[in-house]
This record gives C-alpha cells, sequence and structure tokens, in this order.
C-alpha cells in the first residue's frame, strides 16, 4: 500500500513566507487510485489544519463553532452558558490534539482501498487467465482429436495410393476424393469442438480412436495386394455410434425355483447388451443395465452410448436373471435404420433354446449416428443428450 501512495508537491493557491491560503492534498494520486479525498491540508493566513476523514472534519467545524458560540455568550454576559460551552470545546479540543486514532484510521482506510483494488486485479487477471486456459484447451481438442487424426489419415491413405497397382489407382482415387470431404464435414464444424456445446470428453476420444483405428488399418494392408476394394469400403464408412436407450420389459417368464414361485418369489432381471461385429471373432465389452428390481415387467430407462467397429452390423439385448439364466433375447441390425433419427421399438423376445418367439417385449430407444455432427442434430426435445453419466464402449 505504501508503494502506491506518494508525497504530493505542496501547491496552496497562494503563499508568501509563512502566510497562504489553500488546500491540498497529502498524496497526489488520491483520487487517480481511488482514495477518499483525505487527507488534506487547509492553510489559512498564518494556520495550517490538516483534516483527516469526514468525521475529523465535523470535529473541527464543531471546534470553531464553539468559540463563537463563546464569544457570543460573553458579549451578552450570560456567564454560565459561556463556561459550560466553553468546557465543551476545551474537551474537543483536548480531543483533536490527541486525534492519533483518527489518523490511523484514515490511514487503514487507505491501505484497505489499497488492498481491494489489488484484489480486484487478481480476479481479472484470474478471469482472463481462466478464459484463455478454456480457450486453449478446446484449441488442444482441435488438434489433437481432429485435425492430427485426420491429417494421419489423409497421409496414410496418399501412401497406400502411391504403392498400390497403377490400374487401381484411379478408382481408389475417385472414391478417396468422395468421401474424404464427406468425412471432414461429417465432423461436424468447428464450433462442436472449440465453442461451449454438450459435448463430452469421452465423446470426442471416441471419434479421434475411430479415425487412428482407419488409419492403421490401412498401414496393415499395404502388403496385401489384393486390398484396394476393403480399404475403400473402410474408409467410406470410419465412423460409427450408436446410442440406445433401454426403456424396460413386460411379460417376462418367472424362471425361478419352484419352491420360491410357490413363495412369490419372481426374477431381478436385467439387459445385457452386446454388439455383434459382422465378421468371425469375439464380441465387444458387455454392457449391462442396473440388476435391482423383482418383476416381471421391470423399467430401466438406461442409456449407453457405443463407439461401433466399422464392421458391426448389428446389437443383442439379452435379458438375464440375476442367476444368469436367459430370459429372452433381441438381435437389432442398425445398418438399415435412418442415420441421426430415434428410432423407438417394443419387440418380442426369442428364446434361448428354442429359438422361437415368447410373449415376452422388451422396450428400447435407439440412435444410429454415422458421423460425429448426426448426434447433435437430434430434436433437444426428445431429451436424449449424452452426459457425464454416459458409459462407452470402444473398439
Amino acid at each position: 500500500a505504501e508503494g502506491l501512495v506518494h508525497e504530493a508537491e505542496s501547491v496552496p493557491c497562494f503563499e508568501f513566507g509563512w502566510f497562504g491560503c489553500g488546500i491540498r492534498r497529502r498524496f497526489a494520486n488520491q483520487e487517480a487510485e481511488g482514495f477518499e479525498t483525505f487527507p488534506v491540508d487547509c492553510t489559512l493566513g498564518f494556520m495550517q489544519v490538516t483534516i483527516l476523514s469526514h468525521t475529523h472534519m465535523l470535529l473541527i467545524m464543531c471546534f470553531y463553532v464553539g468559540i463563537v458560540l463563546v464569544g457570543l455568550e460573553l458579549l451578552f454576559r450570560r456567564f454560565i452558558v459561556g463556561a459550560v460551552v466553553f468546557l465543551s470545546v476545551a474537551i474537543l479540543a483536548y480531543w483533536l490534539y490527541n486525534i492519533d486514532g483518527v489518523d490511523k484510521v484514515s490511514r487503514l482506510t487507505r491501505e484497505l482501498h489499497s488492498l481491494k483494488r489489488a484484489a480486484d486485479a487478481v480476479q481479472e487477471h484470474h478471469r482472463t487467465l481462466c478464459a484463455f486456459t478454456d480457450r486453449f484447451r478446446r484449441l488442444d481438442h482441435i488438434w489433437r482429436l481432429r485435425t492430427m487424426p485426420s491429417l494421419d489419415l489423409l497421409m496414410e491413405s496418399l501412401e497406400y495410393l502411391a504403392k498400390m497397382p497403377q490400374a487401381e489407382r484411379l478408382q481408389h482415387l475417385e472414391c478417396m476424393a468422395e468421401r474424404l470431404p464427406a468425412l471432414l464435414e461429417g465432423l461436424g464444424p468447428l464450433s462442436l469442438w472449440f465453442t461451449e456445446v454438450e459435448c463430452s470428453p469421452e465423446l470426442l476420444e471416441a471419434v479421434a480412436a475411430q479415425l487412428q483405428h482407419t488409419t492403421e488399418f490401412i498401414e496393415e494392408q499395404r502388403c496385401f495386394a489384393s486390398s484396394s476394394a476393403i480399404v475403400r469400403e473402410r474408409i467410406s464408412g470410419p465412423l460409427g455410434f450408436l446410442v440406445v436407450k433401454v426403456v424396460g420389459c413386460c411379460n417376462l417368464t418367472n424362471k425361478v425355483a419352484r419352491a420360491s414361485a410357490a413363495m412369490g418369489g419372481v426374477v431381478q432381471p436385467f439387459v445385457s447388451i452386446k454388439v455383434l461385429p459382422a465378421s468371425v471373432g469375439s464380441e465387444l465389452q458387455e454392457l449391462t443395465t442396473k440388476c435391482d428390481q423383482r418383476s416381471l415387467n421391470p423399467m430401466w430407462n438406461e442409456e449407453f452410448f457405443l463407439a461401433l467397429p466399422w464392421n458391426a452390423e448389428g446389437i443383442e439385448l439379452h435379458v438375464y436373471d440375476v442367476s444368469g439364466v436367459s430370459l429372452g433375447f433381441h438381435v437389432v441390425g442398425f445398418r438399415d435404420l435412418p442415420a441421426g433419427v430415434w428410432c423407438q421399438a417394443s419387440q418380442r423376445l426369442r428364446s434361448m433354446k428354442k429359438s422361437t418367439l415368447k410373449k415376452s417385449e422388451i422396450s428400447f430407444d435407439l440412435l444410429y449416428a454415422q458421423e460425429f455432427r448426426q448426434l447433435y442434430e437430434v430434436d433437444a426435445s426428445a431429451q436424449h443428450q449424452l452426459g457425464d453419466g454416459t458409459r462407452a464402449a470402444h473398439e
């Protein structure tokens, strides 16, 4: 605080030796720094008074008014009243003479103003730094999760094109010229990556991972002479997302022990979600709903997000009892569904042993997206938004 306050030059209105008249501030930068106008020095003739605060100024005014009143009382020969006023003025004069406390309060007030301005400056700097950090983080998302994977995919595609047979280059180049711009357009405008949007980091990571998987797939196919067709197919569909909302089931079979059923026991079901690849191979990670209801008509309303492998063709919704007994399943082929549109369905379950349809039904909502931007073009009134509670399965 002391570094913010500097002594001002003494410049009264006029000055002649010890005689002068005027008012000056004690510190030169009081008004510029936002201080109160005190302390100020008042010069009148051979007398100079320093006013420290509004209270101090009021006390000084009372002192001079008291002197005038004492003179008037003596003039009108009212000595008793004059003595009382004189005693009051004397007490006030003694108080003004020992006014160190007011000076300290004034000094502390100035220091408080300095600290407040310093705190405001720190808060403003903090807000600026937070805004810069946020912009830097979003720029990092664009560069690390969008620009770099896209450049790697383009570079790998060009290297693959340079090493493929001459007769197939034209067809492959036409495919690249058609699909790569469509891929960049499908990633959506930069506002989805840079501005404040409700987009979880897991979703952005999933997009980058799928682009990276496409690049790795093309790199693996370099050593195969007749791989141009499958590479073109891979480039044609590098992105795939699926949002599944398991609503509930009805009329489930009560597959519990007879003794338990006789006592009113019912199954405790849950739904398992598995992505089925088109080619023979191991299935993806299994996602399951909660298993906290004992009912033949359970309701879950749980939502799952999946980043699909490029060769996936469908998902299996399998209902199990907590004991592991199958209560039926249903396979959904999502490739033929309209992309970017929520589809609601209620389908009958199929028996695991007999492969026949049962009376049991499962209700679910499904959103298939071939592009990143399609996840944000869904009507907001549907209230199907990806959030922090989304669970993801990556390839």
